[in-house]
Parts: structure tokens; C-alpha cells; sequence
């Protein structure tokens, strides 16, 4: 909330660093103004001053500084003299500006001019009713002046047409070639024909070509002229390749094929059974299978069965069939165990038989182990046992299976226990031992804990080590034990343990108030202090506007204070003084 002055500010010729005039977006929103008021417009970028518009009422105006008023006037014609041009002009400006007078002179363009006229030097316009002349030659020859009214005609002569199309002319010739042709030679390569050029002495002479062979000749690539070879009523073929033999025309050939020339893509595919279509399905004579088909119909016979393939050290998972198993492993492959060892998760022993249960198996559950070793358990012997229980070690059996168990501990009964944590106990664990050990005490946490005294705490221990803790009575110069108590002017509460203190003397007879009633100029608060030592402040008694502080124009004398604005409000200013000393 901005503070509000309700009288004149007087700066006594001081700067005003730093200020800003108020801001607002458009006139409207900076109010009416009274005269002399500035306020800045953010949407133009001016400063703007309230004044009369001269019929009473208050408006807004731009602060002055550039031209306000432009007039333009026209007398006569140009004087010669250049155009005044100002700078940074103020106020009222009149431009006079002056018609073109000729020569050196300057000025606007006069009226009366036509498409047809031009501005003569004397600054008149004229039209254009003549020129000199222009010059015309033929093929380079001697010129002749055109002068105004004379006609020059184009003609063409023979074929030769000319036409003319606005202000463009055109000279056409209609024939192709002119002249006489005296000499063509001619050229050909070899002895078949002979070319003569005839009618030389005309403008379409001719080309003359003479054959020079025989019915029975023919024209090689050279162009000359050749007989075909007799062709011999036989001769000799020879075969070579994968395929071979010899023969002449006429005459039957015999061919071979080399040994290894036949491979599977020469083969007839009707003749050829793949794994796909089966040896089963093609029972006869007259095909021959793959070697893929062949395995795949002899794994066929026997699928299933067991295949021995060996043995395997458990030690060293050799071969590999836990750790990496190979995808070629078959259902039906076996092997037996060459070396105690893990197989997967389970414990197998030598003479233990392992059995695929699956193609390319990964897990246990792919496998069947036959146990071959198991006999009756010592202290020293893994084999067959019955599990006993004995106090606190319970056994419960189902299927076969032994389900050992600690009983849980209790006052009277040995078994398992937890040892928990209680108030100001720790317990820790370490390979399964329990530490079990006193916490320290903290200001949260219960423990064990040495009470030691500091000023003004007093601790003292018996033999038994109860430890006894006091406080020293207050004093000067020493901190302790203290009750607070009332005073003249000061009252004292407690609530738990906590002491309130609190000022009752509101120094009345040092204080007083009055009020610049709504719609006048001036309160007066007479205090009868005899002194000028007192401050005084000034507020709106308006609680919308949450009571504002406000400055007026205030005057002192020993008994009295008087506080004066320069415009009546429309409430109260309450006026408070306080005395100084």
C-alpha cells in the first residue's frame, strides 16, 4: 500500500534520487487529474501532465518538447533559395513550399501538365510537335536524313516478302538454297560397286552407283567382292569335358562321362527320396535316399531305447552335461558315473546310472538317476538311515520323507531361542553367537550412563552408587536455582514450570491521542507535558484500507501538538503522541 501524504512535500532544492512517476497503461487508469499532476504511459512511452482543456474540465495531455502544430502555406513561385530544413523544432512550424520558377531554382512540379507535354527549363510546359531528324543507310552505303512528315517504305524483291506488325518489321526469303552446285565428290571402299556424281551444273546434281560383281560373288565386310568356300561333305567332331568321344558326319557318336563328373544337382529330384519325404514312404526299386534320410529313418528304429554312451566324471562334469549340456544330447543316451561328484543339484556317486529322458535335456527333471551304491548309514557313510529325534530334536515322517525340527524354548524346555533386543540391551550376531551388551544412555535413550555434575549442577554418590543431583541456589555471580517474582508494574505467571513476564504499567501520563475530525484541516492533542520532546504519528481510522499510516504537516509547542493536511478526508486521522524522556 502506497503511503499517503496529505499535505505538501517540500525537498528544499534537494534531489530526488532514484524517483519514479507513477506508471499506468492508459488515461483512464490514471484518473482524473488535478493540474500539474504527471503520471507516464506505458502503452505510448510518454509523459503526460493533467491540465484545463479550457472549459473547466481536466484532461491529459503529452508533456511538451517536440512540434505541437504544422502549417503549410503556397505564395508565388520559386525564389531560387533551398528549402529550410530544421532540426529538433518546436512548438509551432510553417513549411512554405513554392512552385518551380526554372533554371536553378527549386520547388514542386506546377499544374497543367498532360501525357503529351514535358517541363520546359523555364519551369512551363510545352508539347512536343517536332524533332530534327534520323538517319537511314542501306547495306552500309550513304546516308539520308528522315525528317518529320517523310515515309520510308521496306520492299523485298524475288521470294523476298516483308510484313510489319505494330512497330516491328519482318523480311522473309522463301527460298532454301541459292546458287549453282560445280563439283560433289564421291568415295567407297573395296571393288563391289563404282559411285559417279552426274548433273553437276544444276542445283540437284545425282549419285550414280555401278555393281561390278557377278550373280554367283558376294560383298564381304570390306565391300569387296568374294566366293563362299566349298563345304565338305564330312568331318571330324571330338567331345571334350565330363563328357567325351569322337565321330565325323553322318555317323553315330559315342559319348562317356568321366568318372566323379555326376553330383547331386545332375540328378534326376524324382529319383531322389529326402529326409523330409521319408524312407518309409517310398518302398520300391527305382529311388535312391539321402544320407540325411538314412539317419533320420535309423533314429527313427530306435528312439527310446538306451543308447550307452560312457562314462561321465561327476567331478569334472565330463563330458559336459550340467553346465553347458550339448543340444546334440538324445532321449535314450546313458552314462555312468566314472567319479563321485555333483550332477546339477544332486549328489551321484560312482556305478550311478544317468538316462536322457528328453532331446537336448538342460535340467535335472530332463534326467533319470539310478542309484547303484546306497547302503545302511554310519557316522562316517552316506546310505540308508532312520532319523531319530531326540529332545529338543523333533522328527515327523510322510511319504518317506523326514521332516526335522528344533522345539522352540520355553522355562521348562530346552529348544531353539531368539535373543531379542530389550530397553537399553543390544544384541549382535557373528557366525551364529549372540553378543548380547548394555547400550550407553543418550538424551533419547535409556542405558548405561555416568551422571556427571557442571555449574550449577551438584552430583554426589554413595556407597551403594545412587547418584544425588541438586542445583545451586542462584545468585550474582552464580548460575542456579531461581524464582522469578512480580513487581511494581510487572506481573509473573507460571504453567509447566514455564514463567511468564509480563508489562502492566501502560504508561498512561506518558502518552496521549486525539483526531483531525473527517472534513477538517486540523486536530490539536494538548498533553500539558511542558516539554517538545515527543513523537507523533498519524493514521487513518479506516479499517478497509487496515488503518494506513499517513503523514500531515506537524507543528509543537511545550503543552500541545497540532497536526494540519491541505484537503479535507472522508475519515478520521488519528493523531498519537508519546512523551521522549
Amino acid at each position: 500500500m502506497a503511503i499517503n501524504y496529505l499535505n505538501s512535500i517540500d525537498l528544499n532544492q534537494n534531489e530526488l534520487i532514484h524517483g519514479t512517476i507513477e506508471n499506468q497503461g492508459s488515461d483512464a487508469l490514471a484518473g482524473t487529474p488535478v493540474e500539474g499532476q504527471l503520471y507516464f504511459n506505458t502503452t505510448s512511452q510518454v509523459l503526460k501532465v493533467g491540465r484545463d482543456d479550457g472549459t473547466g474540465t481536466m484532461e491529459w495531455v503529452e508533456v511538451g518538447g517536440g512540434v505541437e502544430t504544422l502549417s503549410t502555406t503556397q505564395s508565388g513561385n520559386s525564389t531560387g533559395d533551398a528549402l529550410t530544413v530544421l532540426t529538433n523544432a518546436i512548438g509551432d512550424v510553417t513549411i512554405n513550399s513554392f512552385a518551380y520558377a526554372g533554371g536553378d531554382n527549386i520547388g514542386y512540379v506546377p499544374t497543367g501538365g498532360t501525357a503529351s507535354k514535358f517541363l520546359k527549363g523555364n519551369g512551363t510546359w510545352a508539347t512536343v510537335d517536332n524533332y530534327v531528324n534520323w538517319k537511314l543507310s542501306a547495306g552500309g552505303g550513304a546516308t539520308i536524313n528522315i525528317t518529320s512528315g517523310n515515309t520510308v517504305d521496306f520492299v523485298g524483291t524475288g521470294t523476298t516478302t516483308v510484313s510489319r506488325s505494330t512497330r516491328t518489321i519482318t523480311i522473309n526469303s522463301a527460298d532454301q538454297y541459292v546458287g549453282t552446285v560445280t563439283s560433289v565428290a564421291a568415295t567407297h571402299a573395296g571393288d563391289a560397286f563404282t559411285a559417279a556424281i552426274g548433273n553437276t551444273s544444276t542445283v540437284n546434281p545425282s549419285v550414280d552407283i555401278t555393281m561390278n560383281g557377278a550373280s554367283t560373288d558376294y560383298i564381304d565386310g570390306e565391300g569387296n567382292l568374294t566366293t563362299f568356300p566349298s563345304i565338305p561333305s564330312s568331318f571330324n567332331i571330338s567331345l571334350i569335358g565330363d563328357v567325351t568321344g569322337s565321330g565325323t558326319t553322318g555317323a553315330d557318336i559315342t559319348t562317356a562321362i568321366s568318372a566323379g563328373a555326376v553330383d547331386f544337382a545332375m540328378i534326376n529330384t524324382a529319383a531322389i527320396v529326402t529326409e523330409a519325404e521319408g524312407i518309409e514312404n517310398n518302398d520300391n526299386d527305382t529311388t535312391l535316399p539321402t544320407s540325411a534320410a538314412v539317419k533320420a529313418y535309423a533314429d527313427s528304429l530306435i528312439v527310446g531305447g538306451l543308447i550307452y554312451q560312457g562314462g561321465y566324471n561327476a567331478a569334472t562334469n565330463t563330458p559336459d552335461l550340467d553346465s553347458s549340456p550339448s543340444a546334440a544330447i538324445k532321449k535314450g543316451w546313458t552314462y555312468t558315473v566314472t567319479a563321485d561328484g555333483d550332477f546339477f543339484t544332486e549328489q551321484v556317486r560312482v556305478g550311478d546310472v544317468l538316462i536322457a529322458e528328453s532331446d537336448a535335456p538342460t535340467a535335472l527333471a530332463d534326467w533319470t538317476t539310478v542309484q547303484n551304491n546306497v547302503d545302511i548309514a554310519d557316522a562316517s557313510t552316506i546310505g540308508l538311515g532312520n532319523v531319530a529325534g531326540v529332545d529338543p530334536i523333533e522328527v515327523a515322517y510322510s511319504n518317506g520323507t523326514a521332516s526335522v525340527s528344533i522345539k522352540n524354548s520355553a522355562a521348562s524346555q530346552k529348544g531353539a531361542v531368539i535373543v531379542s533386543p530389550g530397553e537399553a540391551i543390544d544384541v549382535s550376531y557373528s557366525s551364529g553367537t549372540a553378543t548380547v551388551s548394555v547400550e550407553k544412555g543418550d538424551a533419547t535413550n535409556l542405558g548405561a550412563v555416568i551422571v556427571k555434575g557442571t555449574d550449577p549442577i551438584n552430583v554426589t554418590y554413595d556407597t551403594n552408587g545412587n547418584a544425588t543431583v541438586d542445583i545451586e541456589d542462584s545468585a550474582a555471580a552464580q548460575k542456579g536455582a531461581v524464582i522469578v517474582a512480580a513487581s511494581t508494574g510487572i506481573s509473573v505467571g507460571y504453567a509447566s514450570g514455564t514463567a511468564t513476564i509480563t508489562n502492566t504499567d501502560t504508561n498512561s501520563s506518558n502518552t496521549d491521542e486525539g483526531e483531525i475530525t473527517a472534513g477538517q484541516l486540523t486536530g490539536t492533542v494538548t498533553h500539558n507535558w511542558g516539554t517538545a520532546k515527543v513523537i507523533v504519528q498519524t493514521y487513518k481510522d479506516n479499517a478497509t484500507d487496515n488503518y494506513p499510516t499517513v503523514f500531515c504537516d506537524i507543528t509543537r509547542t511545550s503543552n500541545a501538538v497540532t497536526a494540519t493536511i491541505a484537503s479535507t478526508e472522508t475519515d478520521d486521522i488519528i493523531i498519537l503522541v508519546q512523551k521522549i524522556g
